[in-house]
């Protein structure tokens, strides 16, 4: 890494030294680097190589929505998904984005997740934000609790959910009891 900083250092055309460590960087969850390496790729890559640009086009999405970028995201995770729309992290990274900017068009976004053999146990948990964030708990709660009967480990956020769907609607003692 040090060597591929310094060649990027020395030659800010390097393109391919760029997207090495923006992929290096999103790995590593190092996101604000990730997102800079990879958009000094896009911009120095030859055009010709414009068509082998997903894979890095799915890490600088992710990049973006990590440090708060969620409208480049969603556009970004837009054109992906239309392209390969058998890519569930590129589906996933849409709804995800959409439901940064206004739950009310993520949520049948999640929906046609939802309905997919392969989709994780952590579209119930964003769905259920949404729902609270929109002011349907009965939705919240059905989605909190579906992701901690059906996950393979329920998680903090499982009962975070919970905890807050319980808390809107009123019920103090089982907000607190699935926060605990």
């Amino acid at each position: 890494v040090p060597l591929l900083e310094g060649v990027v250092k020395r030659e800010p055309d390097r393109y391919e030294a760029h997207a090495l460590l923006g992929h290096y960087y999103a790995d590593h969850e190092r996101w604000a680097a990730a997102v800079t390496s990879l958009e000094a790729c896009r911009a120095t890559r030859p055009e010709a190589l414009a068509k082998e640009d997903d894979r890095n086009a799915l890490d600088l999405a992710e990049g973006y929505l990590r440090v708060k970028r969620a409208a480049d995201a969603q556009t970004l995770y837009r054109s992906l998904s239309q392209r390969h729309p058998e890519w569930m992290t590129a589906r996933m990274g849409l709804a995800w984005a959409t439901a940064a900017l206004d739950c009310r068009a993520a949520r049948p976004l999640l929906a046609q997740l939802e309905a997919a053999p392969t989709a994780p146990p952590e579209v119930w948990l964003v769905d259920g934000q949404c729902a609270l964030e929109l002011g349907n708990v009965k939705d919240a709660l059905r989605q909190a609790h579906r992701y901690l009967d059906g996950a393979d480990r329920a998680t903090a956020a499982g009962h975070a959910l919970l905890g807050e769907a319980e808390a809107a609607r009123g019920d103090l003692a089982a907000a607190r009891a699935a926060l605990e």
